[in-house]
């Protein structure tokens, strides 16, 4: 008995000695002063090489056959789908942060959903198609469906048998010109992934437009149209979400009667947002509204990338919905009916335009009765592609870019290359410094970041920091990811500056609510 009290003591010194040795338990060092950010200009790229691809998905839209040509199939049901495929349309974007855009092309259909076909990216001057024969992705559309993931990796999703289904995990190999199958699993949950961002909220445009610099067979180039990064209207989805689980709880800067249309449909469906250029300026509103449509509540915009309520007090339309409807027109306009008292019959018709500036609702002609501001042509609130406020935006790689070594790079992370996080990391309120060099942590030199059992999760990456005697989760989240809220047993949501790169340190569930545990670089 007295030899296991004494292994018992023993053990508990160990334990407590080494948790001395946490961050959280040391006292800070001074951070260095902070340097200006630098970065390396990168080459630039001709993307019209891309060109040649695009004109053969539009000759195949167009009616041509595929014969010889290096495209999915499944484009061709543009043409014979009886308009339920609208359009081939291609994105570009960075999926491996290697500095060379990829481009993705997608089926659109009529609703305004996007289903990958095709992921062609640049190598020495040549057009490598990802999504080919090797790995079974050259038909990808219909019962084989490829994602894209918060971290730009990509989820597979095809049919097993008539009951089930096949996922699998898919990175960029090390030179970036193959897509290379890390897991697959029979069960969504079995990968360890996060949900595929939706498609909807890239920037798509027709194949028949061509990129700058390069011949088309039909058309000229065609000025690129910016990507915006609508991530920062993911703080309204989150407060609207909020009142799913919280209905007598309303943040004040939303619509207060929301929490009326809380309930009346599946948790999924009962506030839903849309996307419409109200004044086709480049940058889409954000549209709230009950169930799909059913009455608008909250309408926002961007400008310098901070969101603007335009439904606001200052025109009495916060509290959108009850006496209070609204009504998007076809020309961009929002027509309203307002009755000011309960029980009075007499109504107030105003028609209103976004002004110049883009950032304000400005009254165009008020009147007693509908003939006299005619509204003209309601928008079909039924043809917008409506989606559930849990559902948020995925960030663009510049709004991502943002420490002084550029984005995290989380897949890099996963493989051992330390480069992207290089540096002083801190929290800023006493604790102990972390310090990375390209192959890992060196300060506390006691600690260590163990990458073999690391797993993706929510655009995000789970790792291990471990000593001897102690081990806890080290979680390192890229600048855009948000970290999901969580209802039950109580309510967490992300507590960190959501537009940085960080890091957090724990030995307890949902520690993401505390703002004070979140590492951040230090320039």
């Amino acid at each position: 008995m007295k030899k296991f009290l004494l292994a018992t003591m023993l053990l508990l010194t160990l334990v407590l000695g080494g948790c001395q040795y946490l961050p959280w338990n040391k006292s800070a060092e001074t951070p260095s002063d902070s340097t200006s950010d630098t970065s390396a200009s990168s080459p630039e790229i001709d993307y019209s090489q891309y060109n040649k691809v695009l004109d053969d998905y539009e000759k195949v839209t167009k009616g041509t056959l595929p014969t010889g040509m290096e495209v999915n199939p499944l484009a061709s049901q543009v043409k014979s789908s009886q308009g339920f495929y609208t359009d081939v349309v291609y994105h570009k974007t960075d999926l491996n942060n290697d500095g060379v855009d990829e481009l993705l092309l997608a089926l659109e259909m009529k609703s305004g959903e996007k289903s990958l076909l095709d992921i062609r990216t640049l190598k020495d001057g040549k057009v490598i198609r990802l999504t080919n024969q090797e790995n079974r992705l050259d038909q990808i559309g219909e019962r084989m469906t490829v994602g894209i993931l918060p971290d730009n990796s990509l989820l597979y999703r095809g049919a097993g048998t008539a009951t089930s289904h096949i996922y699998a995990h898919y990175q960029f190999s090390e030179d970036g010109k193959f897509l290379v199958k890390s897991k697959e699993a029979q069960e969504l949950a079995d990968l360890g992934v996060d949900s595929p961002i939706s498609l909807e909220t890239l920037s798509w445009k027709s194949v028949s437009d061509k990129l700058p610099g390069g011949a088309s067979a039909d058309k000229g180039p065609a000025e690129t149209k910016p990507t915006v990064d609508y991530s920062p209207y993911n703080s309204i989805l989150k407060d609207y979400e909020f009142i799913l689980e919280h209905k007598s709880e309303v943040k004040d800067n939303i619509n207060p009667t929301a929490n009326i249309y809380a309930g009346m449909a599946e948790r999924s469906q009962a506030l839903t947002y849309a996307m419409v250029d109200m004044d086709k300026n480049g940058i889409d509103e954000l549209i709230v509204s009950s169930k799909n449509g059913s009455e608008i509540l909250d309408i926002f915009t961007l400008k310098d990338q901070k969101v603007i309520r335009l439904t606001n007090a200052e025109n009495k339309m916060q509290m959108l919905g009850t006496r209070f409807k609204a009504y998007l027109l076809e020309d961009g306009k929002l027509y309203t009916q307002w009755n000011p008292f309960a029980g009075d019959p007499q109504t107030i018709h105003t028609i209103w335009k976004l002004n110049s500036s883009g950032d304000k609702l400005e009254k165009v002609k008020e009147a007693k009765t509908e003939d006299e501001v005619s509204p003209g042509a309601r928008m079909n609130l039924s043809s917008l592609t409506w989606k559930s406020v849990t559902e948020k935006f995925a960030a663009t790689a510049s709004s991502t870019s943002k420490t002084a070594s550029g984005k995290m790079d989380i897949n890099a992370i996963k493989n051992g290359d330390f480069s992207s996080i290089e540096g002083r990391w801190s929290t800023g309120n006493g604790g102990q410094d972390l310090v990375f060099s390209k192959n890992g942590l060196i300060e506390p030199a006691e600690f260590y970041v163990d990458i073999n059992d690391a797993i993706f999760k929510d655009g995000y990456i789970i790792t291990s920091y471990k000593a001897p005697t102690i081990r806890a989760q080290l979680d390192m989240i890229p600048a855009g990811v948000v970290i999901p809220t969580v209802t039950e047993p109580n309510f967490v949501e992300d507590a960190s500056d959501t537009s940085r790169d960080r890091m957090i340190i724990h030995q307890a569930p949902h520690a993401h609510g505390n703002a004070q545990s979140f590492f951040y670089k230090v320039k």
